[in-house]
């Protein structure tokens, strides 16, 4: 848990959360601290539906495969989409010792994502 109370924050930022461990837990844990109508932004790097790097992240729950994914999951947790700023795109792997991409013609999209907690 973050050391935060509840409904506290008004805004949030974040670069690249898929490199922490428990990712899902950890948005829960930003949209419990944000007040109604706090502002979150995060650059992640998303991989385009239909990829093998895609297919590979989906088939492990991760909810970075895809924006569209990431969007959802936010979404069900009563963040509202505001839009997206496309910030780079790769083709294969940025260092040699990444995992990801799993297929050397797929592309990441490093975006910042924009979201705004509901007033419920």
């Amino acid at each position: 848990p973050l050391p935060l109370r509840d409904a506290s924050v008004d805004v949030f930022s974040g670069n690249l959360l898929c490199n922490v461990n428990h990712y899902p837990g950890l948005l829960r844990e930003v949209c419990r601290c944000l007040k109604p109508g706090g502002r979150l932004a995060i650059i992640e790097c998303f991989f385009e539906k239909g990829s093998a790097t895609a297919e590979f992240l989906t088939q492990q729950q991760a909810i970075f495969s895809s924006l569209e994914t990431y969007v959802n999951f936010c979404e069900s947790m009563g963040l509202e989409y505001l839009g997206t700023a496309l910030l780079r795109e790769t083709t294969g792997k940025m260092d040699p010792g990444d995992l990801l991409p799993v297929a050397p013609e797929d592309r990441s999209l490093t975006r910042t994502v924009y979201f705004q907690k509901t007033q419920r």
